[in-house]
């Protein structure tokens, strides 16, 4: 029996240094929801994704990033910030990321009042800000929406069939198409916190294998004139 036992014991100290290990290279996050006015957003709580970078992020109950607020709260006027990961900034502390350096400018030009939200979720663009930039401004409240964008939003996000949402089209006509596999998938997703779960990322990452067909390399248009245009109107 005492032989059973410090097996035992020698193999949940083995687990738990391996998860020492692995916090620090390897992702982990608390989930993410599928939400009708939101579409897929980050569970509240704290998310760490080692990928992005090393800084911890947390997930508020309002499904963005940085310290609760109060939705209520008519003192402030709120600057709301759609975008993907380099909105959300999991490379850099709370006090490095543009919304709160935007905030201590402000702060800096006697203007304490203005609260900047980021709203910054992984993988989105576009498509994904047309169909739902709507849902985060009657949720949110805010006086100004800015949202976040960079070339590779027109010349590789923009017909990505890999996002929850993108744009499709047909002849000269351009619209919007949601991808409800690819929402049903991260719908009910568990924290990665599995050893297995996070070796087969570190896996992945440094082999190059098991990458979606969307993350494989792709020759940008000469001009995304057009798509820009079409997503301004």
């Amino acid at each position: 029996m005492a032989k059973w036992l410090r097996v035992i014991a020698a193999f949940g100290l083995a687990v738990l240094c391996w998860e020492v290990i692995l916090s620090f290279v390897s992702g982990r996050s608390s989930g993410y929801l599928k939400l009708a006015n939101l579409g897929v957003v980050a569970r509240p709580g704290t998310i760490i994704e080692a990928r992005e970078g090393f800084a911890v992020s947390h997930i508020n109950s309002h499904y963005t990033r940085g310290a609760e607020f109060d939705i209520e709260d008519k003192s402030k006027q709120r600057v709301l910030v759609l975008g993907d990961s380099y909105s959300m900034a999991a490379q850099v502390s709370e006090e490095e990321t543009f919304e709160r350096v935007t905030e201590s400018l402000f702060a800096g030009h006697g203007q304490s009042n203005v609260q900047v939200i980021n709203a910054g979720q992984f993988g989105k663009g576009p498509a994904y800000y047309l169909s739902y930039g709507k849902g985060w401004a009657d949720w949110l409240q805010p006086q100004f929406v800015v949202i976040q964008l960079n070339e590779g939003d027109f010349t590789s996000d923009f017909y990505d069939k890999g996002k929850d949402a993108y744009v499709k089209r047909s002849g000269n006509e351009l619209s919007i198409a949601l991808n409800p596999k690819k929402q049903s998938r991260f719908a009910n997703l568990l924290p990665r916190l599995s050893i297995l779960t996070r070796a087969e990322y570190i896996w992945q990452e440094h082999t190059g294998s098991g990458k979606p067909a969307s993350a494989k390399k792709k020759t940008p248009p000469s001009s995304f004139a057009e798509e820009a245009r079409w997503f301004m109107q």
